[in-house]
């Protein structure tokens, strides 16, 4: 009983006693409330792993499907992979058609689902224009905030498998293929490479500090040459702060690290070695191709350092650390010479020079050019290609030209041929002694079990 006061009348005693009894009835019940609450959605508060069990949730909303709400427990029994999608994700949306294939095949055996946190006015803006996805028959759970805080990651595409109310796997895209489906079916199951993004990794922040406590062998050697880092995406950037410039390529591929220190064209390089499959095939071992050919560069210098000392300290990193060497060479080699029938295309009267990609078309506008520009853009790619054929400008045209070809054209000599000559331009095999930058094995390198 609450302390009695002589001073205080006994009935104001008992109605005060009578109050915080009722108080405190409320306030258990708030906490008995929050407790339920916290039981029923608690779970997804924390980043759900292999082998946890996925919480009941009906989610939605639901787009792209006869249905406007999807319920996990309904799924029991069968394959669920949840594919977490952004539409500025080129990955994603190329595995798409991909994916609709394999729901079509495994039928109700498996269900997909692709997860995005956008709106669904954009997603459905995706869905009517974008080629890729105009025939898909997945369903989109929309808007989402639940399935993205239950299983965080930075980079997309993003696999979640879920079977009889359990985590399965976590991978990337390349996982999902037939065979695997089929062992995730059966009743062995299947255990995959864990995906593992850095989720507290800041690109702002020197490699050292914050790789050191993740994995130190990843080191190749102290200044910060190493090997790819898991969980990472590419990308690169300079850094100005207190004095200095800090340069950085975080999981590049070697052939566009020698591409940024020596400035060739994508097209003007040559593999001299036994295996160019080695740094050339992307999709039979999408891992080992990445622990082949993904590396990373820092490098700090005085803040007026010249960049061409940058470009000279990463060139020694490569030609020391990396299994490659390179050298520019004089070698004969087989091009395509571009020269002109009659009096060529006519002069351009752009004011300026423009360069527009029409999707619909498929074409590539170009306007106010000069020859050597179009060449350029002909022997141009978005990573070094060695193989590819080299396009040398024999027209003699000194003033700027428009043409329209088809984008594959610019990948396919034969096509290129054909599109040229309505300007005039013809196209022509030939043998020419060109500077090529050589890369041969290195044979000081020593590999890294």
């Amino acid at each position: 009983m609450q302390e009695f006061n002589p001073g205080r009348s006994l009935m104001a005693a008992s109605v005060l006693t009578t109050q915080n009894h009722h108080c405190k009835m409320k306030y258990m019940l708030c906490i008995l409330t929050f407790l339920c609450l916290g039981t029923i959605y608690g779970q997804y508060t924390r980043p759900l792993t292999v082998g946890d069990n996925v919480p009941d949730r009906i989610l939605r909303p639901i787009l792209n499907a006869p249905f406007t709400s999807y319920h996990l427990k309904a799924k029991n029994g069968k394959l669920v992979i949840l594919d977490f999608f952004d539409t500025r994700c080129g990955s994603c949306i190329a595995a798409l058609p991909m994916l609709d294939s394999l729901q079509n095949h495994f039928g109700d055996a498996v269900s997909f689902l692709v997860v995005s946190t956008e709106p669904a006015a954009a997603i459905g803006r995706f869905l009517k224009t974008n080629p890729r996805a105009k025939h898909i028959r997945l369903p989109f759970l929309v808007g989402d905030t639940v399935l993205r805080r239950a299983f965080p990651h930075n980079l997309l595409p993003h696999e979640v498998w879920i079977k009889n109310g359990k985590v399965m796997a976590i991978t990337e895209a390349y996982a999902i293929t037939p065979a695997n489906l089929q062992a995730a079916l059966s009743d062995k199951g299947i255990t995959l490479p864990l995906k593992k993004d850095l989720l507290e990794f800041d690109p702002a922040t020197p490699l050292r500090s914050q790789l050191a406590a993740s994995d130190p062998g990843l080191f190749l050697r102290q200044n910060l040459f190493t090997r790819q880092v898991n969980g990472l995406g590419t990308r690169r950037g300079t850094q100005l702060s207190a004095g200095t410039k800090r340069v950085y390529y975080i999981n590049w591929g070697l052939l566009s690290l020698f591409q940024y220190a020596w400035k060739f064209e994508a097209n003007r390089v040559m593999l001299d070695i036994p295996d160019p499959n080695r740094y050339l095939d992307r999709t039979t071992d999408p891992d080992k191709w990445k622990r082949n050919n993904l590396y990373c560069y820092e490098g700090i210098f005085p803040e007026n350092c010249p960049d061409s000392l940058v470009l000279e300290d990463l060139r020694t990193s490569l030609q020391s650390a990396s299994p490659l060497l390179g050298s520019w060479q004089n070698r004969e080699m087989p091009c395509y010479v571009l020269t002109t029938e009659g009096n060529g295309p006519a002069r351009s009267k752009a004011e300026r020079p423009a360069y527009r990609k029409d999707n619909l078309s498929d074409s590539v506008f170009m306007q106010g050019h000069s020859m050597q520009a179009i060449t350029a853009i002909c022997n141009s790619a978005s990573q070094p290609s060695p193989g590819k054929a080299i396009i040398l400008n024999e027209t003699g045209i000194d003033y700027p030209v428009d043409l329209v070809i088809p984008f594959k054209a610019l990948s396919e000599p034969d096509l290129l041929r054909e599109a040229l000559m309505p300007f005039q331009l013809r196209l022509s095999p030939a043998k020419r002694k060109l500077a090529v930058f050589v890369l041969t094995e290195n044979p000081s390198y020593q590999p890294k079990n």
